[in-house]
């Protein structure tokens, strides 16, 4: 019996795609993208614990971004991280470009959202983050004729400081600097 897939964006995915082609042959990415480190190598997971509800990310680009733990499916309908990492890996040009410092978390808080075992609900990124990263990172999407993502939109997410819907601010350096490790920073007048 075959599962269908969710739906994924097949326009979104190629105008993505055509905006990586774009940026490497204009030289916008440097080789620093083909220097032997694949975005999607292979990464052993740890066993997954039959009880648990969160699983270790796997997604090479979003490991070491404040949280480790993830939960599928995800908002974007992405049933497994495999499915997630194949999209997500699409932006990896506008990463590299640094056109933003708040893209990288942004993206992966939106396709590997933090998953805490005690805490049920969803945890999103604060618009903010989001606003934060369409700012740097949208105007050169516009310059190669690509708009900011519709499922993306800044405006679906909370404020920070709302209590009744509680949002995840970017890790400064120094909560998860290089080490990969360390918990999430959440906005909200409840604390962490």
């Amino acid at each position: 019996m075959q599962r269908a897939l969710p739906h994924i964006s097949v326009r979104c995915s190629v105008s993505v795609l055509s905006m990586l082609l774009i940026l490497i042959s204009s030289g916008q990415v440097d080789g620093s993208y083909h220097s032997g480190v694949s975005p999607m190598p292979h990464v052993p997971a740890v066993p997954k614990d039959p009880n648990s509800r969160c699983e270790e990310i796997t997604i090479p680009m979003c490991r070491g971004i404040g949280y480790n733990l993830t939960s599928f499916p995800n908002e974007m309908n992405h049933e497994t991280q495999e499915e997630a990492g194949l999209e997500v890996h699409q932006f990896w040009p506008l990463v590299e470009i640094k056109c933003s410092p708040d893209l990288k978390f942004f993206l992966c808080s939106m396709y590997t959202p933090i998953c805490i075992e005690d805490y049920h609900k969803p945890l999103p990124v604060c618009r903010s983050v989001c606003e934060r990263a369409r700012a740097g990172c949208a105007p050169i999407m516009e310059s190669y004729s690509f708009n900011w993502p519709e499922r993306m939109a800044c405006e679906n997410l909370p404020v920070s400081g709302d209590s009744d819907n509680l949002c995840m601010e970017m890790p400064s350096e120094e909560e998860h600097g290089d080490r990969g490790a360390g918990g999430s920073s959440a906005g909200g007048s409840g604390g962490s």
